[in-house]
């Protein structure tokens, strides 16, 4: 089924937008006979184990339910996963926002970090402009909550998501995919394996996909293919596997070209003097600002064309088993991402009165022009030991980043006193920034002999150190270098209570280097501090009733020093300022995950998260007497939901004689109320309260019909909705501060679709 929000793409790599294939649709599982909750195996200590075994707070989700579920993308994870938070990035095609348990960053800066990391294979993406662009088939996701400061070390201050993509099929296969849905939505996708080639050991499989839509909102001066959400894309994905003996390699390669129009900014909330000049422009023959809180469904922009990104990758990753007891692997990776974003605000023919006489006039507009681009090579070597009561990994991480954006913007200043007459000004925010990461790190859980295997003990550590440089030449002329470095540690100790009850508790501090605020204007630090964190975790993992009942639970307390807290704020210097400032918080909560198969053919789910996100210190200007003062006691965590919420409940059967297999999925999830910038004061962002979006639901179902016999062939076809309620959501909101006025992009109204595949 499909989850009641649909975005752009998934983790930064491989196929955009690609459905999943998780398996042919001769295996769809027959739950009607299934009266155990299934294993999933994880690799979230770096090597291969049970999740229930583990003793860290994740959630995994293998490929046959990502792909019932519709998941195509990271920002559909959180419907599904408790304290996780996470959206498109409207304004950025392939970009997205993404918190666990309360930590995450919405900047779009190259220069600033983001503090959950996204790995594919193994493989960090540097960036969050560039982390929700297309999967295809991932054999699994997991999300690892809570700082992941030694095995996913880079940066990972907040969580982890892990995605592994899948290997080529033992046995040629031959797979047709498509389908359409709502807003002219429609995709076309193959997957071949090869099997074996003869006796050399080495297996491919090679996909395609096209897949194209239009927007959700109209605009009247655009075409349908460039409304707002509209998209059309291409991808490639191939991945070669070798195996030999005690020598496994596979290369992976991907390759993404996304053309997408950005999502409809709706100008909801402005300051009395901003409504009456804008109001003018209909007394000059110009067109209209609307300003409408409401979510609207026809909406004119001006037209700037599409966003183009581009994006590809190489992988390498080796192994051999150097002895019985030892493993030697590499991952060695180069990624490519450029982008040339424009991003109108407002429609265009909007006239006033300015400086040089009646001229047309714009709130805010990123220019044609904005081009981002980024290159990435990384390196990590491990040794993975085994043996009776002791295993271990060792292991040293390299990693290299070149980044530059050009982003101009144009936008109308109203001039006071009386700000009846605008400036248009031009603003731009130009830089180079590169990074050098190097890690060494180890962790080893021990089992003593003599409580069996019920009693382990892990420990872990890693030490970075990191190099980066920017060069700025516009908004500001400036270039500076800086060094850091850091030590982490893991601490973790868990116990079997019963064979399939663990009980587990958790140490663990992590680190987000310092870095660059380009946008940062006088009286505004360039130089931010690196952000520390240290966690404290228990939780209880059970199996129950020979496997029908499954309850995790976590509960958590964090300690963040330096957290790093974006503030977007609006000028007249620049258009589009705003700070990086390092503040103290405390986040605590608990998530709560049971799966009931009570009965065969019938399987109920259910997940609850909960943080409370607390500033201890936050200091910003006062707005009277203009003294850094602490405001944590109104300040909020941006973008995280207090609340989340999710249950499903899935009945298979088979209604004929046949062999057809149906399935029938309802699912229902639901979040508290979140804002979308740390706080209201009226020098920096007086409307946060009105574009906060406040807490809603979202229904989806799907009814999947499988092995359906087409001659010698069977396929699949599924019929799928979204949102059925219709429920209108907020998924951002922006308030521009000193310009006079705030909006929101909202999420998808209802959809419908149909699905299908079929296997030669």
């Amino acid at each position: 089924m499909r989850t009641a929000v649909t975005c752009v793409a998934f983790a930064g790599t491989i196929i955009t937008g690609a459905p999943v294939r998780a398996q042919g649709v001769d295996q769809l599982p027959n739950v009607a006979s299934e009266t155990r909750i299934e294993d999933i195996v994880v690799t979230a200590r770096r090597r291969e184990e049970r999740v229930q075994t583990v003793p860290v707070a994740l959630t995994a989700i293998n490929g046959e339910t990502l792909e019932r579920l519709g998941i195509q993308q990271p920002d559909k994870l959180q419907n599904i996963v408790p304290n996780l938070a996470s959206t498109p990035m409207p304004s950025v095609a392939g970009g997205s926002v993404t918190f666990i348990r309360g930590v995450g960053t919405t900047e779009l800066l190259l220069s600033v970090d983001s503090p959950v990391g996204t790995y594919v294979d193994g493989v960090y993406l540097g960036r969050n402009v560039i982390a929700n662009l297309g999967v295809i088939a991932p054999a699994r996701v997991e999300v690892l909550r809570g700082p992941q400061g030694t095995l996913f070390g880079r940066n990972t201050t907040g969580g982890a998501i892990s995605i592994t993509t899948p290997k080529p099929d033992a046995d040629f296969a031959l797979q047709l995919k498509g389908g359409l849905a709502s807003f002219h939505e429609r995709y076309g996708q193959f997957r071949l394996d090869t099997g074996e080639i003869g006796t050399t050991g080495l297996s491919a499989l090679v996909a395609y996909q096209h897949k194209e839509s239009h927007g959700i909102i109209n605009n009247p001066l655009a075409p349908g293919k460039e409304d707002p959400g509209a998209s059309n894309s291409d991808a490639i994905f191939a991945k070669v596997h070798g195996e030999w003996g005690s020598l496994k390699i596979d290369y992976s390669f991907d390759y993404a070209n996304l053309h997408a129009a950005t999502g409809a900014f709706q100008i909801g909330y402005a300051t009395a003097a901003f409504r009456d000049y804008y109001a003018q422009s209909s007394g000059f023959n110009g067109a209209e600002l609307i300003i409408d809180p409401e979510r609207r469904d026809t909406l004119p922009f001006r037209r700037m064309g599409r966003q183009a990104v581009t994006s590809y990758g190489h992988a390498l990753i080796a192994a051999a088993d150097i002895s019985d007891t030892l493993t030697l692997k590499s991952i060695t990776a180069y990624r490519h991402y450029k982008a040339d974003q424009p991003n109108p605000y407002a429609p265009s023919g909007i006239l006033g009165p300015t400086t040089t006489g009646i001229a047309e006039i714009y709130p805010f507009q990123s220019d044609i022009g904005t081009v981002r681009t980024q290159h990435q090579f990384s390196e990590e070597i491990q040794l993975l030991g085994t043996f009776d009561q002791f295993e271990f990994v060792l292991g040293g991480f390299y990693f290299n980043e070149k980044a530059e954006e050009i982003a101009p913007t144009s936008y109308t200043y109203l001039l006071p006193p009386d700000k009846n007459t605008g400036l248009n000004l031009t603003g731009a925010t130009n830089y180079a920034v590169s990074a050098d990461s190097y890690a060494v790190f180890g962790q080893g859980t021990y089992r003593p002999a003599f409580a069996g295997d019920k009693l382990e003990l892990t420990l872990g550590a890693r030490y970075t150190k990191d190099e980066k440089s920017i060069d700025q030449t516009r908004a500001t002329v400036r270039s500076a270098r800086r060094k850091y470095n850091n030590f982490s540690y893991n601490l973790s100790l868990a116990y079997k209570l019963l064979p399939e009850t663990l009980l587990f508790g958790r140490i663990g501090t992590g680190y987000r280097s310092g870095g660059f605020n380009a946008r940062a204007g006088a009286g505004v630090d360039f130089v931010f501090k690196p952000e520390k964190v240290t966690s404290y975790e228990f939780g209880l993992k059970s199996d129950w009733l020979d496997g029908m009942l499954r309850t995790n639970f976590a509960a958590f307390y964090t300690d963040y020093s330096n957290l790093q807290v974006t503030q977007y704020t609006g000028s007249a210097g620049g258009g589009g300022t705003g700070f990086t400032r390092n503040a103290n918080a405390t986040l605590k909560g608990f998530e709560l995950e049971t799966v009931l198969v009570p009965v065969k053919g019938l399987r109920i789910e259910g997940s609850t998260g909960y943080v409370q996100a607390r500033f201890d210190e936050i200091y910003f200007p006062d707005p009277i007497s203009g003294d850094l003062t602490n405001f944590a006691d109104i300040s909020h965590l941006p973008y995280v939901p207090a609340w989340t919420a999710h249950a499903a409940a899935q009945y298979a059967f088979q209604p004929f004689a046949n062999d057809i297999r149906t399935s029938v999925r309802v699912d229902y999830s639901w979040r508290s109320r979140r804002w979308f910038h740390t706080n209201n004061l009226s020098n920096l962002n007086p409307f946060n309260d009105e574009i906060a979006d406040g807490a809603y639901g979202l229904l989806g179902a799907s009814i999947v019909m499988g092995n359906i016999p087409f001659g010698s062939l069977r396929g699949e076809v599924s019929l799928w909705g979204e949102n059925l309620t219709n429920t209108e959501y907020r998924i951002q909101g922006v308030d521009f501060g000193a310009l006079g006025f705030a909006g929101n992009v909202y999420g998808n109204p209802r959809r419908f679709g149909v699905d299908f595949k079929v296997d030669f």
